[in-house]
């Protein structure tokens, strides 16, 4: 009997963050931003920029490629929910397609956050979002590449215990 257990943690780890996703571009509101009462003209351009930022962040979070993404990956997710009680190989296969599919929505939300820095005045809070934008881009490629470790490492375990299972002793007739 095949060892499947890392593949329905990995399902599940995926479920949680598809389902923030689907949150984040299905159902999530811009909400108002309480007006700054200063003299300070640095920060009254520093709140102006903020939330113009904030609106085209809610449109970009929310636009139709973003939706195609995730419901794709929502799908995939299913899929590989399926296959995994028929066949590893199918659902690793499927579950890589979510894979690919999940970096892809991670490069596309890199692109459009470098997209939209520039509304920003300040140059430094141009490199703090930058920076930002660079590390949670780096740590999602860190997590997929320890997804595929994962899995490479026990698909060949279970390989490796295929054949020593089915090796046999003597003549085969």
């Amino acid at each position: 009997m095949e060892k499947k257990g890392y593949l329905y943690i990995l399902i599940f780890l995926s479920a949680v963050t598809t389902a923030i996703k689907v949150y984040n571009v299905f159902f999530a509101k811009l909400s108002e931003m309480v007006p700054i009462k200063t003299d300070n003209e640095e920060v009254k351009q520093l709140a102006s920029e903020i939330k113009i930022v904030r609106e085209r962040q809610y449109e970009i979070d929310t636009n139709i490629i973003n939706k195609l993404i995730v419901t794709l990956l929502i799908i995939t997710l299913l899929v590989t929910l399926y296959l995994s009680f028929k066949s590893e190989v199918k659902a690793l296969a499927s579950f890589t397609v979510y894979l690919v599919l999940s970096l892809i929505y991670h490069i596309h939300s890199w692109l459009m956050t470098r997209s939209i820095v520039h509304l920003y005045s300040d140059k430094e809070q141009r490199k703090l979002i930058i920076s930002g934008s660079n590390y949670g881009f780096m740590f999602s490629i860190v997590v997929l590449i320890v997804y595929i470790l994962i899995i490479v490492i026990n698909y060949r375990s279970n390989q490796k215990k295929d054949v020593h299972h089915n090796a046999s002793i003597g003549i085969d007739i």
